[in-house]
C-alpha cells in the first residue's frame, strides 16, 4: 500500500500482509461472506510464505478455515510436518456482540532447519551470546528489573510462554511471557518503542500490547523475540555479554545479533551448545509404497533424538521430514511413486543442539503393484502392509463386533471419518475395496471415500445420490459421473471396490461389476490427492457416513473383475506381493503374513501362514500339539 487510513493500531499481521500482497503472488484465498471473515495464502518475492485470517470488528462469526499444503510437507508456525492446519476465528454471536477484531499471521516453512515444535509451556529462556537466562529481579510486587544471570533452577528463571490466543483484541499473532514466581508479564517499561528501552516486569491480568512478544525463527533453534508494540528486539545491554547481571533492553537489530538471539529450552535442559555427534550408518530399504531407513544409533548422554532429511535426487531442496525420532530407524511413506529421494539424518539432544548432518543416501519406493494399505479395523486404524500407512479418526473410536472380516469392524455413526496418509492414493492407477454395511440412507451424498484436494479437486464413491450408487471424479475442470443402476442396499453387509486409472473407472458391488466407463481417464498421480478420507467429503457441510466399515485395502493398480471376485469371496489375495525384503537381496529376520494378507508379529501356534526372509517366501505351516 501506498496510501491507507487505519482506523486503530496496527500490528504485525497488518503490516505482514501490505508487505507481502506487495511484494509477492497470492497462493490460496478463502472467504465466508455472511460470517465476515477471510484467509489468504501469499509467497513472497523473497521465497517465505505465510498465511493470514482477518474478521470484521463489528459483525464477524466465529469461523474455521483449512490451510492445505498439497506439495510439500511444511510447518505451520512450528506445527508439523504436515499438509494442513485447521484454524477457528474467533467471531461474535450478533452485531458488535462479543467480536475481537481477530486477525493472524502465521508463518508456512520448510527446510534442513525449522522452527522447533509449538511453543506453549514453561521454559528458561537462553542467550546464545552468554549461554545465561533471562531473569527477573527484585522481590515479588510492583514492576521488577530483567537481566540474565546464570541458571540456578530458580522460578525467577522460569517463565511460561504461551499463545494469547483469538480473543484478545486484534492480532493475535503474539505470546504472552510470564515469570513463574509471580506470573508477572514481561513488558516494556512504559510502552516505550524507543531502541534501548528498558524491559521490566510487570503484573496485568490480560497482557497489555507491550506485553506480547513475536518469535522470529532465526534458525539452529534460536528466535528473536520482538515486543508487540515497538516491534523491537529482546537483547542484552551494552557490549558486555557473558556477565551476570548484564541488564535487559529492546534494541534495533544488530549487525552481530547474538545478544538477541534466544533459545526456550526444557527447564531440565543445560545451558550449553556442544552439538552432538554425526549419526552414522544410514541404509535406506525400498518398499512397495515406502522407504525403511535405518542407522546406527549415538551415544551421546544428552541424546533428545534424530532429525531426518529428505530431497527429491536432483535437487537441493532439503526438507525435515520427521523430527526428534527416539528410534534408529524410520518408515517414509509419504512418498510418490515415480520418484527418487535422498535422505541425511542429524542428532539433536535436550539444550537443541544440532549436529551436521551424515552421509546421503538414496531411495526409491519399488513401485511394485502390489496392496499399499489394509486396515482390518481390529481394535485400531493401523496398516497391516510393510509400508504402514497407519490412518487416523477424528473423534472416538467405536469397534464393533458387528464385522465382516476378523472379529472387529469400525462404526462411524455420521459424526466421524477416517484420514488416510497424504500420499496414499497418488499411484498412476488405484483400487480402493471395502466390505460396508451402510445403516442410514438419508441424508444422501454420503461418501464411502473421497480423495481430494478441497472442493475443487476429488474423487468419490457415494452409495447414493438420491437415486443411484455413483462415482465421481473432478479435475478441477468439471465433473464425469460414473452412474450405477441404483443406490448400494442398506442394512446389511456389502461388498465395494473401485478402480481407476488411464484406461478408465469401473465400479464392483458384491464382486460384479455395477458400472464401468472409458471416459473417465484422469489418473490418481495426476490428481495427486492430499486429503483421502472415509466417510466424509471434501466439504464439510456434506453428510458423514453412517456405517460399519471393515477390511479396507488400497492398491496401487487397477484389480482384474476376476480379482475382484476372488476379494469379495474372501479368498487369499495379493500375499506373494506383500514384500519386505532388502533391495540387495541380504537376508533379515522373517515377517509373517496370515492368509488374507494381515502381516502378523508372530504365527500362532497352529495354522498355515506366509513367511518372508530376505528374497525367500515360504508357506509354513504350525499343528498345535
Amino acid at each position: 500500500m501506498t496510501v491507507g487510513i487505519w482506523w486503530g493500531f496496527d500490528s504485525r499481521a497488518r503490516g505482514e500482509f501490505c508487505d507481502i500482497s506487495r511484494n509477492g503472488v497470492r497462493l490460496a484465498y478463502g472467504e465466508h461472506p455472511s460470517n465476515w471473515t477471510a484467509a489468504s495464502v501469499y509467497r513472497h518475492d523473497g521465497g517465505r510464505v505465510k498465511a493470514f485470517v482477518g474478521s470484521s470488528e463489528r459483525q464477524a462469526v466465529t469461523t474455521s478455515y483449512q490451510f492445505v499444503s498439497t506439495d510439500r510437507d511444511v510447518y505451520y508456525d512450528g506445527q508439523g510436518p504436515t499438509r494442513e492446519l485447521r484454524m477457528v476465528m474467533h467471531g461474535g454471536t450478533g452485531y458488535q456482540q462479543g467480536q475481537k477484531n481477530a486477525e493472524r499471521v502465521i508463518d508456512v516453512t520448510w527446510g534442513d532447519d525449522v522452527q522447533p515444535a509449538p511453543i506453549d509451556g514453561t521454559y528458561k529462556i537462553m542467550n546464545k551470546a552468554s549461554c545465561m537466562v533471562v531473569s527477573e529481579n527484585g522481590t515479588s510486587g510492583g514492576n521488577t528489573n530483567i537481566s540474565q544471570t546464570r541458571y540456578s533452577d530458580q522460578k525467577t528463571q522460569q517463565w511460561t510462554v504461551k499463545p494469547v490466543g483469538s480473543t484478545v483484541d486484534g492480532d493475535y499473532s503474539f505470546y504472552d511471557i510470564k515469570s513463574v514466581r509471580d506470573e508477572k508479564h514481561l513488558d516494556v517499561l512504559n510502552y516505550s518503542t524507543q531502541d534501548g528501552a528498558n524491559i521490566i516486569a510487570y503484573g496485568n491480568t490480560v497482557p497489555s500490547s507491550n506485553q506480547q512478544w513475536y518469535l522470529e525463527y532465526a534458525g539452529d533453534g534460536y528466535y528473536f523475540i520482538r515486543n508487540r508494540e515497538s516491534a523491537l528486539y529482546l537483547s542484552l545491554e551494552g557490549n558486555s555479554n557473558t556477565g551476570s547481571g548484564v541488564n535487559i533492553c529492546q534494541r534495533k537489530r544488530l549487525d552481530d545479533p547474538d545478544r538477541q538471539l534466544w533459545r526456550l529450552l526444557p527447564l531440565s535442559a543445560e545451558c550449553e551448545q556442544e552439538a552432538p555427534a554425526v549419526p552414522t550408518g544410514l541404509k535406506a530399504t525400498p518398499q512397495v509404497a515406502s522407504v525403511l531407513l535405518q542407522w546406527d544409533a549415538n551415544q551421546d548422554a544428552d541424546l533428545e533424538g534424530y532429525m531426518l532429511l529428505r530431497a527429491e535426487k536432483g535437487s537441493d531442496e532439503w526438507n525435515t521430514i520427521a523430527r526428534k525420532l527416539t528410534a534408529t530407524s524410520f518408515i517414509d511413506n509419504n512418498l510418490r511413486q515415480g520418484h527418487t529421494y535422498v535422505y541425511r539424518v542429524k542428532a539433536i539432544d535436550h539444550s537443541d543442539n544440532q549436529s551436521l548432518p551424515g552421509e546421503a543416501v538414496e531411495a526409491a519406493p519399488t513401485g511394485e503393484a502390489a496392496m499399499t494399505l489394509r486396515l482390518t479395523m481390529e481394535d485400531n486404524l493401523n496398516d497391516a502392509t510393510a509400508n504402514q500407512l497407519d490412518a487416523v479418526l477424528s473423534g472416538t473410536a467405536s469397534y464393533s463386533t458387528i464385522a465382516k472380516e476378523g472379529e472387529k469392524s469400525l462404526y462411524l455413526n455420521g459424526t466421524q471419518y477416517v484420514q488416510l496418509p497424504y500420499e496414499a492414493a497418488s499411484a498412476d492407477a488405484l483400487t480402493f475395496a471395502a466390505w460396508v454395511n451402510w445403516r442410514k440412507s438419508t441424508p444422501i451424498n454420503q461418501r464411502i471415500f473421497d480423495f481430494g484436494n478441497g472442493t475443487r479437486q476429488y474423487m468419490y464413491l457415494t452409495p447414493s445420490n438420491g437415486t443411484t450408487m455413483c462415482f465421481v471424479v473432478n479435475d478441477g475442470t468439471g465433473e464425469n459421473t460414473l452412474k450405477c443402476q441404483g443406490p448400494l442396499g442398506d442394512m446389511d453387509w456389502h461388498h465395494v471396490a473401485v478402480t481407476v486409472g488411464k484406461d478408465g473407472a469401473a465400479v464392483y458391488v458384491d464382486g460384479e461389476e455395477a458400472a464401468s466407463t472409458s471416459a473417465i481417464t484422469v489418473t490418481p498421480a495426476e490428481l495427486h490427492p492430499t486429503l483421502n478420507y472415509i466417510g466424509r467429503g471434501q466439504n464439510p457441510a456434506v453428510a458423514f457416513l453412517n456405517a460399519y466399515v471393515d477390511d479396507v485395502r488400497l492398491y496401487n493398480y487397477a484389480l482384474s473383475a476376476d480379482a475382484i471376485q476372488q476379494l469379495f469371496k474372501n479368498s487369499p489375495s495379493g500375499i506373494e506381493r506383500l514384500k519386505n525384503e532388502a533391495a540387495d537381496g541380504d537376508s533379515q529376520v522373517a515377517t509373517y503374513y496370515n492368509l488374507n494378507g494381515q502381516q502378523v508379529t508372530s504365527p500362532a501356534s497352529s495354522g498355515v501362514f506366509i513367511q518372508r526372509q530376505g528374497q525367500q517366501t515360504r508357506k509354513i505351516l504350525r499343528i498345535e500339539n
